[in-house]
């Protein structure tokens, strides 16, 4: 059985926790910023972390302080040496004693630093990412995509929980604009170790329904820089790149810049800015429209009155010229046509003179006189010229003219005869 008079309190632990710590040394040590926060009174507290080099996940992390009275030699010199103030993603060798707290747990209390390592692993990993990537020739591919006059429909890469793509979706759907999109969520996780392969999924399906969307956002809330470290991974960014259509980032994070962000056709820093740059957009496209129909108006109304001028200076000219021309006519008829109707009527009349001279000589041949002087005769039957179709009976009296005598004869016989017996 347990002796309880063995045993000690939580206290008296960690008082010999405290004890012993407090007997070592100072040491240097080599992490990475992970998160760092400065205090209005100059102290500065970080998070420190270590990665495992193959997997770039998080194996081991510490709290750590730089009180101010140190601090403010620290970070200038610091700064000074290297061209850049401590943030976060930087690795540094700093020298720490390390710090027991009975409700604050372990920390390291940071004394000095080593200019040294200027660049940390997650910067220097993504130098190398981005000198890949522009070797591989993809680093600036999307963004010299065309962007779409009107993008309407967008494919929208986040987590279906997420506040930023609630806040995405609130700004987006409630303009003030009333305009309206067609959107469709590709959901994805978006940090820790599945990150990666979950938006390249994303991906690929955008790509293989690319004709059905206008541009491509990815979106999260904020989040610390580890939680953010995959946007740098090459294979997601490279992924990224092979998109057929323009993507925008609104990832939520101001402290740095992901590769992600760097190849994207344009880099917004939160959920909601990229849904104000969405909005924005038809704003400056409908302004353009609204000043292009504007200046139509204008052109068409100049245009307009030029014509109104034009045609009234030409019916000015046709009836300038039309005048003229009546003027010219009236002239050229009181001069010309008196004598050329004086010269028509007398040719006029000769012609008709001629014609009633021919007329009269057939007359004058027609003339029954002329036509007995020939040696023809007339016969009449009671008064009247006998024809084919006068009736003339036996002893009926018929009278013959000649030129100089006129003859009376009693019928004695009449034959009727074709004209061939003749």
């Amino acid at each position: 059985m347990i002796n309880r008079h063995n045993s000690i309190t939580l206290s008296s632990l960690q008082d010999i926790i405290k004890k012993h710590l407090y007997e070592l040394d100072s040491y240097w040590v080599i992490a990475e910023i992970n998160e760092m926060k400065i205090n209005s009174n100059e102290h500065c507290y970080l998070e420190l972390i270590e990665k495992d080099e193959k997997t770039q996940y998080i194996k081991s992390r510490i709290q750590a302080t730089i009180w101010a009275s140190h601090f403010r030699a620290i970070n200038p010199y610091f700064q000074s040496l290297t061209g850049q103030a401590l943030k976060s993603g930087i690795k540094i060798m700093v020298k720490a004693q390390i710090q027991y707290h009975e409700l604050y747990g372990l920390s390291l209390n940071i004394t000095d630093i080593e200019p040294s390592y200027t660049v940390g692993e997650i910067e220097l990993r993504k130098q190398k990412i981005i000198s890949q990537l522009k070797k591989d020739g993809v680093f600036d591919i999307n963004k010299e995509l065309p962007y779409p006059v009107l993008p309407q429909r967008i494919a929208i890469i986040s987590s279906k929980t997420a506040a930023g793509y609630r806040d995405f979706m609130q700004q987006l759907s409630n303009n003030e604009y009333a305009y309206v999109f067609q959107t469709t969520l590709f959901e994805a996780v978006m940090q820790g170790a599945g990150a990666e392969s979950s938006i390249i999924a994303a991906f690929e399906e955008i790509y293989k329904n690319h004709q059905l969307f206008d541009v491509v956002v990815i979106i999260r809330g904020g989040g610390s820089q580890t939680d953010l470290s995959c946007f740098d991974l090459y294979d997601l960014v490279y992924h990224a790149t092979q998109c057929p259509l323009p993507y925008l980032t609104g990832i939520g994070h101001d402290k740095d810049v992901s590769i992600l962000d760097m190849t994207a056709h344009k880099m917004l820093k939160t959920p909601t800015a990229v849904a104000d740059f969405l909005v924005n957009h038809f704003v400056t496209l409908e302004q353009t429209i609204l000043d292009y129909e504007d200046r139509l108006l204008e052109t068409a109304d100049i245009k307009i009155n030029q014509q109104k001028e034009m045609l009234v200076a030409f019916y000015s000219r046709c009836k300038t010229h039309l005048n003229n021309m009546v003027y010219r006519e009236k002239m050229l008829l009181s001069s010309v046509l008196p004598d050329k109707i004086k010269n028509l009527s007398h040719q006029l009349i000769e012609r008709n003179k001629l014609k009633i001279k021919s007329m009269e000589v057939q007359v004058e041949m027609l003339n029954p006189e002329n036509i007995l002087k020939k040696g023809y005769s007339i016969t009449l039957f009671k008064g009247k010229r006998i024809s084919a179709n006068t009736q003339i009976s036996e002893n009926d009296d018929i009278e013959t003219i000649l030129s100089n005598i006129k003859i009376n004869s009693i019928v004695k016989k009449t034959e009727y005869h074709e004209r061939n017996d003749l």
